[in-house]
């Protein structure tokens, strides 16, 4: 019993620095330009270059292990098909807004200034499409409203 503990406790380190390491592993995203409406209008307020988020391995990365956003930087998630959406901040030290749109690219709700490293699932009220996160107080800050609209296209 004491050689197994003993054997548990070398390779104990050794497992998990390799989940850490493929955890780290370099996944690249595509960009996205981001424009905001205000609702009933055709006036664009504001224009975002995100990166873009649409493969499972992009949407499981996200933004987590980023200590360098920028007020102007998210990222822009693309489900494909509508659905009820539950995010995390497992591996995100940076507090975020998160912005829920429907298919037709309207915001349906926004959660402001999530907590870091938080593994309590974020789910959104209605089926959504498209997630934006954005550095927390961002949406306020860019006045981002439930029933603005969202377009976006890929750079």
């Amino acid at each position: 019993m004491k050689k197994i503990l003993f054997f548990l406790l070398l390779i104990l380190p050794i497992i998990t620095s390799c989940k850490s390491k493929k955890e780290q592993e370099i996944i690249s995203f595509d960009k996205a330009e981001v424009l905001f409406y205000k609702q009933g209008s055709n006036d664009q307020y504001l224009t975002l270059n995100l990166e873009y988020a649409h493969t499972i391995p992009q949407m499981q990365r996200g933004l987590m292990f980023r200590t360098d956003l920028t007020d102007e930087s998210g990222m822009l998630f693309n489900y494909g098909i509508p659905r009820i959406a539950s995010m995390w901040m497992k591996n995100t030290p940076t507090s975020l807004d998160m912005i829920f749109f429907n298919e037709q690219g309207i915001v349906t709700e926004i959660i402001t200034n999530t907590t870091p490293f938080s593994l309590d699932h974020i789910v959104s009220i209605n089926k959504i499409k498209y997630v934006v996160e954005l550095k927390a107080n961002m949406a306020k800050k860019f006045n981002i409203e439930p029933n603005d609209k969202m377009i976006y296209v890929i750079k």
